[in-house]
């Protein structure tokens, strides 16, 4: 199951961070001057999702910072990834 969630957040564009402290997650960052990435875990935050099934947290972040209201709770991987598309494209932080 690991295997294929990392093969297909891979294909993605989303890479395997360890995020510190144990925790680890799939990100993306994005080229845009100020740091910007988008962040995908399971629902605690912690982990990156293994199983498509459990609800995933998606959140958008600058420099470390999320803005108010730009992490979303989806299910499943698809979801998960169209979930950051719309989190970057909506940003105010361009």
């Amino acid at each position: 199951m690991e295997d294929a969630a990392m093969e297909f957040f891979g294909k993605a564009g989303f890479e395997f961070w360890q995020t510190g402290g144990g925790c680890t997650a799939y990100g993306r960052s994005l080229d845009v001057g100020n740091d910007a990435y988008v962040l995908i875990t399971d629902e605690d935050g912690g982990c990156h999702p293994i199983d498509e099934a459990s609800p995933v947290m998606v959140g958008f972040y600058d420099n470390g910072h999320h803005f108010d209201g730009n992490t979303v709770t989806v299910t499943g991987f698809q979801a998960a990834v169209d979930a950051a598309n719309r989190l970057v494209s909506n940003s105010v932080a361009y």
